[in-house]
């Protein structure tokens, strides 16, 4: 017990756990879901939102909980906790705004999931190289 002590009382230590974390955290959606998203914006927005997230996390671990929490002025510790969840979505609605306006004057269509018409529907290209189905489009039905 006194060895594992040593090694997490160690600042390099801790501070390597936690970049090994939340790189993980980070590259966790790509390695579960496996779509192919061809387009750079995408990376970039994902990195901007889960950056986001982990300084608030760490906004919450070092200032809030401690100057809060501890001190008991729960209603105080929930109200900026609400606070900070309407700026998350704020930050994400902005996000998003952003990087479609960067990425709509080249295609106009959203970049989250490439969509390809394959046969009398919609598919989505995996990284296997195989298709996931879709919902066709209403519109086109009509035609």
């Amino acid at each position: 017990m006194v060895f594992w002590r040593k090694i997490l009382g160690n600042r390099l230590v801790v501070i390597s756990l936690h970049i090994a974390v939340w790189v993980l955290l980070f590259i966790f959606p790509f390695l579960v879901y496996r779509i192919r998203v061809d387009d750079h914006l995408f990376y970039w927005k994902e990195g901007v939102n889960t950056l986001f997230i982990v300084g608030l996390f760490y906004l919450n671990y070092y200032v809030l909980i401690p100057r809060f929490f501890t001190r008991r002025r729960i209603g105080i510790y929930i109200g900026l906790v609400a606070l900070v969840l309407a700026g998350i979505g704020l930050q994400q609605a902005l996000v998003e705004y952003t990087f479609m306006r960067m990425h709509g004057g080249r295609t106009g269509r959203p970049f989250v999931m490439a969509a390809h018409y394959v046969g009398e529907g919609y598919a989505m290209k995996t990284r296997s190289g195989g298709t996931w189905p879709l919902q066709r489009d209403r519109r086109r039905q009509r035609n």
